[in-house]
């Protein structure tokens, strides 16, 4: 999936860098982590936005968004392999594409302005759980935030998904052009606002870096990125937290889809 995907960017200038995980597993394993299994990349907003309008949907794959699929609920998109299973945890409630995918998050400017800055880190937030809370996301957590998670609900009654999804989408591709500083936001990251910041430098351009059996982009400054992500990037985790991030209920592709996946194209 990776090497089409990395195809057709690369045959229509679009910039990408893997990011987060796949970074990691590239400079510390050559591949995935033995542990994970997803692919992780991240491509600038106006370049992300072009993505979604040029790229169709095939028998191969579905790129998926909230602007294509009604019930998903996140601010980024997913590359879904069609006739395949991948469903999680947090989204078996969902009456969405469940195929295996990989995750492409838009690259946003951030704004010097305080209040817009205000707005993109606490109330795009809030948005986000919204969408997420009318998207039927579960969540596997304590009692008290299943609670909030309630109430938020609740006292969202009147907000519609599609005015919190338009709202979320002003404030961060629209809004955050203004006064823009030396920062970017990984968009719908799952680190939290502060470490999905990143400096432009370390974005500026691109190295080649090997993963398993291709050569891919990732960030020009990738050491600076990694330590700002996970600290001591280097060092294996202890043996008890090498477990995936992703809590996976069912794994399934059709053979034909398989062969139709390691053809020459």
């Amino acid at each position: 999936m990776l090497e089409r995907l990395t195809y057709f960017l690369d045959d229509n200038n679009i910039s990408y860098y893997i990011i987060a995980g796949t970074l990691l597993g590239a400079v510390r394993h050559k591949g995935f982590i033995p542990w994970d299994d997803d692919i992780d990349i991240a491509i600038k907003r106006d370049d992300y936005d072009r993505f979604l309008k040029i790229f169709k949907n095939n028998d191969l794959f579905f790129l998926q968004n909230w602007r294509n699929d009604e019930h998903y609920g996140l601010p980024f998109s997913k590359l879904r392999l069609n006739d395949s299973i991948y469903q999680e945890y947090s989204s078996q409630k969902m009456n969405i594409h469940h195929g295996i995918y990989i995750d492409i998050f838009p690259l946003d400017e951030v704004s010097d302005n305080r209040i817009i800055y205000f707005m993109q880190k606490h109330l795009s937030s809030i948005l986000q759980k919204i969408i997420a809370v009318k998207s039927k996301f579960t969540y596997d957590e304590p009692f008290i935030k299943k609670l909030g998670r309630s109430f938020l609900f609740y006292s969202s009654i009147f907000i519609t998904k599609k005015f919190a999804i338009n709202f979320f989408e002003f404030i961060n591709k629209k809004l955050s052009k203004y006064n823009v500083s030396d920062l970017l936001l990984c968009t719908g990251g799952s680190y939290g606002f502060d470490k999905e910041l990143v400096l432009k430098k370390w974005f500026a351009s691109y190295k080649i870096l090997s993963f398993e059996n291709l050569e891919v982009k990732a960030p020009y400054l990738y050491r600076e990125y990694l330590t700002n992500l996970y600290d001591e990037y280097e060092l294996l985790p202890p043996v008890e937290k090498r477990i995936g991030r992703h809590d996976v209920l069912i794994k399934k592709v059709t053979i034909k889809q398989y062969k139709y996946l390691n053809k020459n194209y």
